[in-house]
């Protein structure tokens, strides 16, 4: 279920659909719970601000991109765990 979903975009009216990862790395914080941060550009993009929270389904956690003129970061806190929707509870 997401909480919170908030998202603007703005589209590069030439749509060039060049896309170009500049990589990304990640970690675990702790037991459960995991990040990951990627750098990518894409063409098509001028302006990009996404933000959610999410929980109660399949890896919850909370995400953040931020893009100006089709280069943007993304940065994702989440825990690797399944959501198991008959139990209310996360699958071991």
């Amino acid at each position: 279920m997401k909480l919170v979903n908030i998202q603007l975009q703005l589209h590069n009216p030439f749509d060039w659909e060049l896309f170009r990862s500049f990589g990304s790395c990640s970690g675990r914080l702790s037991t459960h719970k995991y990040w990951e941060l990627e750098h990518n550009f894409y063409g098509g993009m001028l302006l990009d601000i996404d933000f959610h929270i999410a929980i109660q389904e399949d890896h919850p956690g909370v995400s953040l991109a931020l893009g100006l003129f089709g280069y943007s970061i993304h940065l994702h806190i989440y825990d690797h765990r399944h959501w198991d929707y008959e139990t209310r509870s996360f699958v071991r």
